[in-house]
């Protein structure tokens, strides 16, 4: 079958994007040996990060709380008392947050799910939540950009050009705007496209538009990659199932990375070879690459590599709602979940500040328990007795029997 209909209108005006120099630029053995050297290194990475990764919580960060929670009151709680120093640097603001953030994800997780009632009995609410404005029109936006972009590789007959990195993103952004239903196969593209905003990062630094030859062609280039970056912010911001690891895990990163490896010297090489097209420069470098030589694609190895997890590391510091709380050590959040069940326990009237587990490590983040209930009852169950005692006396005093 004839595909030359797919790549026979790349424009081969434009230095290194196409022709027999370019694919020439590496020798076969070189090729054969860093396709040999990198793939089995990103394999065995991948599979190193995946025996690491911890349970992934599709509703959120504070919904994981919710859970710890759970197991902390079915399991025993050892008694230890909280010194006066430990209630004095109990922060507010963190407090406030973290009832602000669970109340945030219970909203939304169980009153965002669409349901009914019919007569006296209510239907059972379905897995699919509402979705926001924002992402209807995010959606709406990535989509038709998407079409127009196909639309124009149709016209030009350049289709293989869709095999780009940032084409494959903006399919799994458009999945994850779709997407309503909590699911870990959603939290899991999240996670993985937000480690692969170096695409458009490097399409705003070094544009490549000299290939593009018909009207709009150029605005949808910027347009694409302009929302590559904002849609990302936004379901971060969201939350609920798009949510991410914890600042300090990088098996995200590793996994991330070495997928997107994999594609380009799997499929990128394979098919650009066969075309001699230089799909994403994997037959030779571009004319502003600063590792222009031969080795650029094992120096394109390294700085990819940190890029991308810094990019992602930056994004989820300035931009995730929960980045102060998933910084914290595993004796931090072990302290989180037991300052949470206390504030159960209060509201519940159960017990009092003696009955906390807290860890061996100080932790600047405690919530001062509340004793207005346990209070109020134990003055309400001492104040029968006295009232009764003092009926009796004034019995006593009236009959006389009092000496």
């Amino acid at each position: 079958m004839n595909f030359r209909w797919a790549y026979e209108g790349v424009n081969d005006s434009v230095p290194r994007n196409t022709g027999k120099e370019c694919v020439e630029f590496l020798s076969p053995i070189r090729r054969i040996i860093e396709t040999i050297i990198i793939m089995p290194i990103c394999v065995i990475a991948i599979k190193w990060s995946l025996r690491r990764l911890k349970p992934i919580n599709c509703y959120g960060y504070g919904n994981n709380l919710l859970n710890n929670l759970n197991q902390h009151q079915s399991s025993t709680i050892s008694n230890t008392t909280i010194n006066q120093q430990r209630q004095n640097n109990y922060l507010q603001h963190d407090h406030e947050y973290l009832n602000q953030e669970i109340q945030r994800n219970n909203d939304e997780i169980n009153y965002r799910f669409t349901h009914s009632s019919n007569n006296s009995n209510q239907k059972k609410y379905s897995d699919a939540m509402v979705p926001t404005v924002g992402k209807q029109v995010l959606l709406v936006a990535m989509t038709f950009t998407l079409g127009i972009e196909i639309g124009f590789k149709f016209a030009t007959r350049t289709v293989i050009y869709i095999l780009n990195p940032c084409h494959i993103t903006t399919m799994m952004q458009i999945y994850l705007l779709a997407s309503n239903k909590p699911s870990k196969t959603v939290t899991v593209l999240f996670r993985i496209q937000m480690n692969y905003l170096n695409g458009p990062l490097l399409a705003f630094l070094f544009p490549e538009t000299d290939s593009r030859q018909l009207n709009l062609e150029v605005a949808t280039y910027w347009i694409q990659h302009a929302l590559i970056f904002i849609i990302p912010i936004y379901l971060l911001r969201l939350g609920g199932i798009y949510n991410m690891e914890e600042f300090s895990d990088f098996n995200w990163n590793i996994i991330s990375y070495g997928c997107l490896i994999l594609y380009h010297f799997g499929v990128l090489q394979l098919f650009g070879l066969l075309a001699h097209v230089n799909l994403n420069h994997m037959l030779c470098p571009a004319i502003k690459d600063p590792f222009d030589s031969v080795y650029y694609r094992f120096a394109a190895f390294v700085h990819q590599a940190i890029l991308c997890t810094v990019l992602e590391k930056i994004v989820l510091l300035l931009f995730s709602p929960y980045h102060h709380l998933t910084t914290s050590t595993t004796s931090s959040t072990s302290t989180i979940n037991n300052h949470c069940y206390q504030e159960i326990v209060n509201k519940n009237g159960t017990n009092n500040e003696n009955d906390i587990s807290t860890t061996e490590t100080p932790s600047p983040i405690l919530i001062k328990p509340s004793n207005n209930i346990v209070t109020d009852k134990t003055s309400s169950a001492s104040s029968t007795p006295v009232k009764t005692l003092n009926h009796e006396l004034n019995i006593l005093i009236k009959t006389g029997k009092i000496d």
